[in-house]
């Protein structure tokens, strides 16, 4: 079966929805088997074929390229999605690779990404978990990006066990039917405690949190072991790492997933997709790939030092020592040398940034922000903003 004839049978499958919903179910149904199918797309292009616009897509999923749905188990593709998406895949792109931070799927009880989607098989890479797992289309195996270390994968397995454990007690069922679930996946577990919807009132969402926290607390007394985050609807429990910080985020998957897939996202031009603050770090790493570490965390300190003028004023205050005891002469002559050093530091610093800024005008940045959730959370779409602004962004 060739990828145009499944589009075509995707295409007949909405206007059949449009005409029946029940004959569109049974036909999604069957579009479904003919997907599960292992299609070999003919990779070898004719001479006469023109370059196609992207060399990667690297996207998010839930909210970006498909709605957000109530319960996770149930937001299963659509056809005119999949139809959409394959065909951007064939015709525009040469890597199609999509990083969502829910679980992959693709083993027995293990519901995920593989099991939600219905578009072609080797037309789009799928990973899971922030791109720590990823499937091959080449090998037909699940296969981890990033090693996770035995204590903290010792330590997910007994946090979700422990999870179960208290969703099995009464009042607490509920919430594996609800939203995301609770999912475990590659290095981190989340436990849903609403749905989009706000299904479960607000005072029992929050006693359900607090058992949840409690049981991370007797797991982790110290504290030093795992963080939570609290999304509003999904509580994401995952190991630390020295510093503090999460061991793991989108931007670290981008730049794990650039090596195993070989997708040469240093070369560009390429194209980034997302919704929420979750999913800037892909931006960032995919900046690093293309522009360099060096013009990257200039850019963020410029960044921060425009969200923090105060510190830039204690910085710019702070005292030469390196003049005390010198003559006045040898004062100005050191103040000279100083000047003409920082001018020739500018003058390479600038030619620096132009050719980075080069590099990242082959990126195109595109952010779905609903006025609802731009509402709630107005810093997301002002930061990919201005991240796009300062490096030259399309």
């Amino acid at each position: 079966v060739c990828v145009a004839q499944v589009l075509d049978v995707f295409n007949c499958a909405v206007e059949a929805d449009a005409a029946s919903r029940q004959k569109g179910v049974e036909r999604s149904l069957t579009l479904r088997a003919i997907s599960s199918r292992r299609i070999v797309v003919d990779e070898e292009e004719s001479e006469a074929s023109p370059p196609k616009p992207f060399r990667n897509l690297i996207t998010d999923r839930d909210g970006t390229t498909n709605n957000y749905c109530d319960r996770y188990a149930s937001s299963v593709q659509s056809a005119y999605n999949a139809a959409w998406l394959s065909n951007f895949a064939r015709h525009c792109v040469d890597n199609a690779v999509f990083v969502t931070a829910a679980p992959l799927g693709g083993r027995p009880s293990a519901e995920g990404l593989m099991e939600l989607s219905v578009a072609p098989r080797g037309l789009i890479t799928y990973t899971g978990s922030k791109g720590r797992e990823y499937f091959s289309d080449a090998t037909q195996q699940l296969l981890e990006s990033a090693e996770l270390p035995k204590e903290q994968r010792e330590l997910v397995e007994e946090l979700h066990r422990r999870l179960l454990v208290l969703c099995q007690q009464p009042g607490n069922t509920k919430f594996l039917g609800i939203g995301s679930g609770l999912q475990r996946k590659f290095g981190e577990v989340t436990m849903a405690r609403n749905d989009p919807a706000g299904t479960v009132p607000e005072p029992e969402s929050r006693r359900f949190m607090g058992a949840v926290r409690q049981v991370k607390e007797e797991l982790d007394p110290d504290g030093t072991g795992l963080d939570l985050h609290d999304t509003g609807t999904d509580m994401e429990i995952f190991p630390r790492v020295l510093g503090g910080r999460a061991s793991f985020d989108k931007g670290d998957g981008v730049l794990r997933l650039d090596g195993k897939l070989g997708l040469q996202l240093s070369e560009g031009p390429n194209i980034v997709c997302g919704d929420t603050s979750s999913d800037l770090p892909m931006v960032i790493a995919v900046l690093r790939l293309m522009c360099g570490d060096k013009m990257v965390d200039a850019w963020q300190e410029r960044l921060r030092k425009e969200d923090d003028p105060e510190a830039v004023l204690e910085e710019e205050d702070t005292v030469d020592d390196s003049v005390k005891g010198l003559s006045l002469e040898e004062a100005e002559t050191r103040a000279a040398e100083k000047k003409s050093e920082a001018e020739r530091k500018a003058q390479e610093e600038e030619e620096e940034e132009h050719q980075a800024r080069l590099c990242a005008s082959k990126l195109a940045v595109v952010f779905v922000v609903s006025p609802d959730s731009y509402t709630k959370s107005p810093k997301v779409a002002e930061m990919v903003r201005r991240w796009c602004e300062i490096a030259g962004v399309n």
